[in-house]
């Protein structure tokens, strides 16, 4: 006996005409006539016969519900009923899904960005790039379960690798970095707190070429911690010494060297190792910019060859207020801010000694053409010990600008005075600390007060030295 699936709303008709048959009036076809005047057998039984003849039989088993119509002979087809269940129906995957005029009620609508997208029987998820699919049968649930994960570089648009790892590394003398992924592309972080110093160092695991490789080495509150980079690290920046500087040094690692992507330093000045001046020059349109090992200070050199320093200052306790720069010859040369007023009074050739009026009032001696600060007073003479008040004459208000009058030290040697009573700029005479209305304002004049001449010496000399701001 054979038994197929059939939907066909004929066959529907047909069933139901078991009921309503009538004769058809003779025609012209009597072939026809006779399949149409074949009266159909209607039976119900526990099971299909095992023969029946075409469009003429109909069953219906009891103990399913289920109909049946003869189609050949000795073939009965099932015909699909809403109140019946069908498990697992092998005739769903034979149907011609291309003969529905518009999406089954029973598909679930699938979209690409809001848009509805074409609809087919079957859903292929394809396995990309950098991506794990796994797909169960969830038969509880009465569903397919399907799994998607990234196995890395996803992040910006497709790049390869794992994912980012970052390691803090325990101090010692000889610390391993050891990367837990050694894939291309993968991004590798380290971080080491250097409370000694570091003799050599290794990279470990990071065999593969592509992976990036980020440092962070920090001293402590010490500082002045030695590094030594692993071995293939040749072109690495020298670790930043500042009391808890920490050093960002980023790499790209093709399993033998690293090539130096970029760096910074965090906590702490910037810190630029010196070498020597580079040979060969740059590109056009482009220069060299580095620490002159030479002379520890900043060089340029442009696509012709020209050495050129920018003009920086420099640190000196006995002249804060010069300028610099390093000429091509690599010689040092300065611009100061420092200025001196001198005013003498006398002659050595004098037939007679200096008298007390010559020592003062004398008025808007020296003009002083800009904002400055009075540092040091000097005086000298050629025998005796003069002394002289030096005033400071701002709109015509004069101040004086020692609190007593400056003496000369025996013989008319060298004295001086300044605020705190310290070391002359001549580095060896030793001030009074009597210095004072320090503060000079442009168009403002130096002159002399008064002061006693002491009938000995011919010749006097007073220094006014300030810086100019």
């Amino acid at each position: 006996m054979k038994t197929k699936i059939l939907i066909s709303l004929f066959l529907l008709s047909a069933c139901v005409s078991f009921a309503q048959w009538q004769a058809v009036p003779g025609t012209a076809y009597p072939a026809l006539e006779a399949i149409l005047n074949a009266k159909p057998a209607f039976v119900a039984g526990a099971s299909l016969p095992a023969t029946c003849t075409q469009f003429k039989d109909g069953y219906l088993v009891t103990g399913t519900g289920k109909w049946y119509v003869c189609i050949a002979t000795n073939t009965w087809a099932e015909v699909l009923q809403a109140g019946q269940t069908y498990a697992n129906p092998s005739f769903i995957s034979s149907l011609d899904w291309s003969k529905l005029l518009s999406v089954p009620s029973f598909y679930n609508r699938i979209q690409a960005g809001g848009s509805n997208i074409a609809q087919r029987a079957t859903l292929n998820l394809i396995q990309g790039t950098n991506v794990t699919l796994t797909c169960v049968d969830n038969s509880g649930a009465g569903r397919t379960d399907c799994t998607i994960n990234a196995s890395g570089g996803g992040g910006g648009g497709g790049g390869t690798g794992d994912k980012a790892a970052y390691s803090t590394v325990a101090f010692s003398s000889t610390p391993a970095f050891t990367c837990a992924s050694a894939t291309a592309g993968t991004v590798q972080g380290f971080s080491i707190l250097l409370t000694g110093d570091v003799s050599s160092s290794t990279l470990a695991s990071c065999t593969a070429s592509g992976p990036r490789l980020a440092f962070k080495i920090c001293q402590d509150g010490t500082g002045g911690r030695a590094f030594a980079w692993p071995s293939g690290f040749t072109a690495m920046p020298a670790i930043s010494p500042f009391p808890g500087a920490c050093t960002n040094v980023e790499a790209l690692w093709d399993g033998t060297s690293a090539t130096l992507l970029g760096g910074s330093v965090d906590l702490g000045p910037g810190y630029t190792p010196c070498m020597a001046r580079p040979s060969g020059n740059p590109a056009s349109g482009s220069m060299y910019d580095y620490c002159n090992s030479t002379t520890g200070l900043p060089e340029y050199k442009n696509a012709s060859g020209t050495y050129a320093q920018p003009v920086v200052g420099i640190a000196n306790p006995s002249d804060n207020k010069s300028v610099g720069w390093i000429g091509v010859d690599g010689v040092q040369h300065r611009i100061s801010a420092r200025r001196v007023c001198d005013i003498p009074v006398g002659d050595t050739s004098a037939a007679s000694a200096l008298t007390n009026a010559q020592l003062g009032p004398q008025t808007r001696v020296c003009l002083i053409p800009q904002g400055a600060t009075i540092i040091e007073l000097q005086v000298n003479a050629d025998a005796g010990t003069p002394n002289v008040i030096v005033g400071l004459n701002h709109a015509g208000v004069v101040s004086n600008i020692v609190s007593s009058a400056l003496a000369t030290a025996a013989s008319g040697g060298i004295a001086c005075s300044n605020a705190a009573g310290t070391t002359s700029i001549n580095g060896t005479t030793t001030c009074s600390a009597t210095l004072q209305n320090t503060t000079v304002a442009a168009g403002d004049f130096f002159g002399l007060v008064s002061g006693t001449a002491g009938g000995t010496a011919k010749w006097f000399v007073v220094h006014v030295v300030y810086d100019l701001q």
